[in-house]
Protein backbone atom coordinates (compact mmCIF):
# COMPACT_ATOMS: atom_id res chain seq x y z
CA UNK A 1 0.00 0.00 0.00
CA UNK A 2 2.95 2.75 0.83
CA UNK A 3 4.05 1.90 -2.58
CA UNK A 4 0.72 2.56 -3.98
CA UNK A 5 0.33 5.96 -1.82
CA UNK A 6 4.21 7.31 -3.02
CA UNK A 7 3.18 6.31 -6.91
CA UNK A 8 0.20 8.27 -6.20
CA UNK A 9 2.01 11.33 -4.01
CA UNK A 10 4.60 12.14 -7.03
CA UNK A 11 1.61 12.32 -9.68
CA UNK A 12 -0.15 14.42 -8.06
CA UNK A 13 2.86 16.36 -6.95
CA UNK A 14 3.82 16.32 -11.05
CA UNK A 15 0.68 17.16 -11.69
CA UNK A 16 0.65 20.20 -9.18
CA UNK A 17 4.19 21.47 -10.86
CA UNK A 18 2.38 20.98 -14.36
CA UNK A 19 -1.13 22.62 -14.03
CA UNK A 20 -1.01 26.20 -13.07
CA UNK A 21 -4.74 26.63 -11.87
CA UNK A 22 -4.22 23.82 -9.71
CA UNK A 23 -1.17 24.84 -8.13
CA UNK A 24 -2.82 28.54 -7.65
CA UNK A 25 -5.76 26.71 -6.03
CA UNK A 26 -3.49 24.72 -3.65
CA UNK A 27 0.02 26.60 -3.06
CA UNK A 28 -1.22 27.92 0.28
CA UNK A 29 -2.93 24.91 2.09
CA UNK A 30 -1.07 23.08 4.78
CA UNK A 31 -2.97 20.19 5.59
CA UNK A 32 -2.44 16.42 7.68
CA UNK A 33 -4.66 13.66 5.22
CA UNK A 34 -4.64 10.24 7.76
CA UNK A 35 -6.35 6.94 6.03
CA UNK A 36 -7.61 4.74 7.87
CA UNK A 37 -8.65 0.76 6.71
CA UNK A 38 -10.45 -1.31 8.22
CA UNK A 39 -7.96 -3.47 9.31
CA UNK A 40 -6.67 -1.21 11.37
CA UNK A 41 -3.61 -0.44 8.96
CA UNK A 42 -3.02 3.86 9.09
CA UNK A 43 -1.11 6.07 6.63
CA UNK A 44 -1.20 9.65 6.77
CA UNK A 45 0.32 12.41 4.64
CA UNK A 46 1.52 15.86 4.97
CA UNK A 47 0.64 18.14 2.36
CA UNK A 48 2.85 21.64 2.65
CA UNK A 49 2.15 24.58 0.06
CA UNK A 50 -0.19 22.24 -2.02
CA UNK A 51 2.48 19.68 -2.32
CA UNK A 52 2.32 15.77 -0.45
CA UNK A 53 5.59 16.09 1.34
CA UNK A 54 6.01 12.83 3.31
CA UNK A 55 3.45 9.65 3.40
CA UNK A 56 3.84 7.45 6.80
CA UNK A 57 2.74 3.97 7.64
CA UNK A 58 1.55 4.83 11.38
CA UNK A 59 -1.53 7.18 12.65
CA UNK A 60 -0.47 10.60 13.65
CA UNK A 61 0.34 10.90 17.37
CA UNK A 62 -2.24 13.24 18.23
CA UNK A 63 -5.78 12.42 17.23
CA UNK A 64 -7.04 16.11 17.10
CA UNK A 65 -4.48 16.67 14.26
CA UNK A 66 -5.39 15.28 11.09
CA UNK A 67 -7.84 18.10 9.27
CA UNK A 68 -9.15 15.17 6.91
CA UNK A 69 -9.70 11.26 7.71
CA UNK A 70 -10.28 9.15 5.11
CA UNK A 71 -12.35 5.62 6.63
CA UNK A 72 -12.11 2.82 4.14
CA UNK A 73 -11.63 -0.70 3.47
CA UNK A 74 -7.58 -1.66 1.59
CA UNK A 75 -9.38 -3.56 -1.41
CA UNK A 76 -11.84 0.08 -2.23
CA UNK A 77 -8.86 2.41 -1.50
CA UNK A 78 -6.22 0.19 -3.96
CA UNK A 79 -9.54 0.91 -6.27
CA UNK A 80 -9.87 4.51 -5.88
CA UNK A 81 -6.02 4.94 -6.43
CA UNK A 82 -5.85 2.28 -9.31
CA UNK A 83 -9.40 4.07 -10.76
CA UNK A 84 -11.22 0.67 -11.11
CA UNK A 85 -13.65 2.00 -8.42
CA UNK A 86 -14.89 5.58 -9.02
CA UNK A 87 -15.07 7.84 -5.63
CA UNK A 88 -18.27 9.03 -5.82
CA UNK A 89 -19.84 5.56 -6.32
CA UNK A 90 -17.81 4.35 -3.21
CA UNK A 91 -19.18 6.75 -1.01
CA UNK A 92 -23.01 6.19 -2.58
CA UNK A 93 -22.35 3.20 -1.62
CA UNK A 94 -20.76 4.06 2.11
CA UNK A 95 -17.71 2.25 1.38
CA UNK A 96 -15.54 5.06 1.93
CA UNK A 97 -16.31 7.73 4.63
CA UNK A 98 -14.74 11.04 5.02
CA UNK A 99 -14.47 13.19 8.97
CA UNK A 100 -13.56 17.18 8.02
CA UNK A 101 -14.52 20.07 7.28
CA UNK A 102 -16.03 20.33 3.40
CA UNK A 103 -13.20 22.15 1.81
CA UNK A 104 -10.87 19.69 2.86
CA UNK A 105 -13.48 17.05 1.60
CA UNK A 106 -13.26 19.22 -1.73
CA UNK A 107 -9.15 18.45 -1.56
CA UNK A 108 -9.76 15.14 -2.28
CA UNK A 109 -11.19 16.07 -5.60
CA UNK A 110 -7.95 17.42 -6.37
CA UNK A 111 -5.99 14.78 -4.70
CA UNK A 112 -7.56 11.97 -5.93
CA UNK A 113 -8.65 12.39 -9.57
CA UNK A 114 -8.86 16.32 -10.46
CA UNK A 115 -9.13 18.19 -13.37
CA UNK A 116 -6.47 18.80 -16.55
CA UNK A 117 -6.06 22.30 -17.08
CA UNK A 118 -3.54 24.41 -18.81
CA UNK A 119 -0.01 23.52 -17.76
CA UNK A 120 2.17 26.24 -15.51
CA UNK A 121 4.66 28.53 -17.34
CA UNK A 122 3.63 27.15 -21.08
Amino acid sequence: MIELLEDIMNKFNKKVDENTQLFEKLKDINRTIQVELDENAFYHMRMLNGKIMEILPEAVKDPELPDLRILTDSDTFKGILNGTIKPLKAYAFHKIRFKGSLKDRLLLKDLLGGSKKKKRGK
